[in-house]
């Protein structure tokens, strides 16, 4: 039977990585690909001004000019529903969808591509700046958690010393 050594300070001995541990205590192989970041776009009109939204993992958000798009951009040279940003398990992606004036990422056209922290898409005459976070949108901390989050390395952990905190 595996287990963690506990000192007489109440610290852990090794660091373990808690996604790790798998069924009857084998270690399992640390996944493929990270965590995705948040996606910012400063979103350029020359009707509406600038504009920041973010987009999380797990999301797709469509972009056009009718307001039953996810996000509607007072672009007549847009189509009603442009483009849509959506996450994969490895990378953000890019689908035009079918717009009649197509969509650019870094001047170049596009049906559907990867987006790298740094691209400019543009369509119709609006531009969206992409840039990587790794805050998540609920996230209104200064950075330093005193939390652990699934998946973490954890060192020298402390464990309480009353009676509440037993192993």
């Amino acid at each position: 039977m595996n287990c963690v050594r506990i000192s007489a300070q109440g610290t852990i001995a090794n660091s373990i990585l808690i996604s790790d541990i798998g069924r009857n205590n084998q270690m399992n192989e640390p996944p493929e690909f990270p965590e995705l970041p948040l996606i910012v776009l400063s979103i350029h009109s020359p009707k509406t001004g600038e504009q920041k939204i973010e987009i999380a993992a797990g999301k797709s958000v469509v972009f056009g000019r009718d307001a039953s798009s996810d996000h509607a951009v007072n672009d007549l040279q847009m189509s009603r529903s442009h483009f849509r940003i959506v996450s994969t398990d490895r990378s953000w992606m890019l689908h035009d969808l079918a717009s009649s004036n197509g969509t650019q990422l870094n001047g170049k056209n596009v049906t559907e591509s990867e987006i790298s922290d740094g691209n400019i898409i543009l369509a119709g005459e609006t531009q969206f700046h992409v840039s990587f976070s790794k805050s998540s949108p609920d996230d209104s901390s200064d950075g330093n958690s005193e939390g652990w989050q699934f998946g973490e390395t954890l060192d020298n952990l402390t464990v309480p010393d009353d009676e509440d905190h037993k192993l």
